[in-house]
């Protein structure tokens, strides 16, 4: 049994404007994560998004050490601007990995027993800076660091708003049959009969990305997943060049550490569908997947997942985690949901605080409409909300 320890002394902080000065620190970076941490937190993933997504943008993160100089907390962030109205813009500090549609499950890394004495030195250095509004998304809802951090915000008299993401998971059990019996009776034939009835009709090879093979399979990861979308009328993922160069540099990265999960499926030697997923501990992280559409009908998406499910159960994989989003094909899986927190918060009586004041107003609206207004109030709401938005932005050109 672990005990925290309380942090003693005054912390001190070292801002890093370039990524050469977080790499310095990468191995106690690695000591801060804790069993709790998530695989977004590691330096591997973070380098990989800013090479990729950092272009034009400033670089403001935090380290926090101890008088004796040792290292028990970062705040991996950068400055982005959100526009307001004609024209005009928020400065905001983000965490690096937020703003791409990539990350989830982002925080501070902190060693345990430093998370109020680092919130409380953050909101003591943010007191100086210049800025509008710090925008904190996709935190874990269990986070020490979000507590402490939300604690800090109130004694301090800052405003806030926090909101909710839904997030979905699935907890395995100790075998792929106990896993099936959890499912819906209607949707088990999915995960055997289906895959079994393609093995019968095709000669299936189903494996996992080698280093070696890499670029290769990346691919066709990007073209299959390009080929699904196209059918639907949309342009996927893949379309931004920026996506393409993260997910090579941060599949090497993780390759190179033992936890890439990138499992393609070849029909008759080709390839036709492709799952990159990731793992970290005991979790393994769905992030992007694609198929060619012409064999839709064939349900090899559900052949390929339903194969790497069973291979991880197997390995004692002990969560598969679908990440943001709550798609009603997550839950046919059997999958929980969860919550990411997104915290946005700025000093008192600012032009950040003003835009929040109204943010918050027009998100509590929309949560009573959801709960308690009948589907034909829900016209009026809205017309109210496009007035206060209006009024919000009037005030933020003065």
């Amino acid at each position: 049994m672990s005990t925290l320890i309380e942090a003693t002394g005054a912390l001190h902080i070292r801002v890093c404007s370039s990524w050469d000065d977080l790499e310095i620190v990468r191995a106690d970076w690695d000591s801060l994560l804790t069993a709790s941490s998530s695989i977004f937190l590691t330096l591997e993933w973070l380098t990989a998004w800013w090479r990729s997504y950092g272009s034009g943008r400033e670089l403001v993160s935090l380290l926090f050490f101890t008088p004796e100089d040792e290292l028990v907390g970062a705040a991996p962030l950068y400055l982005d601007t959100r526009n307001v109205a004609l024209g005009r813009k928020l400065t905001l500090l983000r965490l690096v990995g937020d703003g791409s549609g990539d990350s989830d499950d982002l925080d501070f890394p902190i060693r345990p027993g430093y998370e109020a004495a680092c919130a409380e030195k953050f909101l003591s250095w943010l007191r100086a800076y210049k800025w509008d509004l710090c925008v904190l998304a996709t935190l874990d809802e269990n986070s020490r660091f979000r507590k402490c951090l939300l604690r800090s915000l109130g004694s301090a008299g800052w405003p806030f708003l926090e909101t909710r993401s839904p997030h979905l998971f699935i907890s395995f059990p100790e075998s792929w049959e106990c896993y099936l019996k959890r499912l819906a009776p209607e949707f088990r034939p999915l995960l055997g009969r289906y895959p079994r009835r393609l093995r019968s009709k095709h000669q299936i090879q189903i494996f996992r990305s080698t280093t070696q093979d890499l670029e290769k399979n990346l691919l066709k990861l990007f073209s299959l997943h390009k080929q699904r979308w196209n059918a639907r009328g949309g342009s996927g993922a893949f379309s931004n060049p920026g996506r393409c160069q993260f997910y090579r540099e941060m599949a090497h990265n993780f390759s190179g550490r033992g936890w890439l999960e990138f499992w393609l499926m070849d029909l008759d030697g080709t390839t036709v569908a492709a799952q990159f997923c990731f793992r970290f501990r005991d979790t393994v992280y769905l992030l992007q997947e694609g198929f060619d559409p012409k064999y839709a009908n064939e349900k090899i998406g559900y052949a390929l997942r339903a194969a790497t499910l069973e291979h991880f159960i197997r390995e004692g994989v002990g969560k598969y985690d679908f990440l943001a989003g709550a798609d009603s094909y997550k839950l046919r899986f059997g999958a929980e949901e969860s919550t990411y927190r997104n915290i946005e918060f700025a000093k008192a009586s600012t032009r950040g605080s003003a835009y929040l004041a109204l943010d918050r107003f027009g998100h509590n609206a929309r949560q009573r409409a959801r709960t308690h207004l009948p589907q034909p109030l829900m016209h009026f709401l809205r017309r109210t909300l496009g007035k206060a938005n209006g009024a919000r932005n009037l005030f933020l050109r003065h």
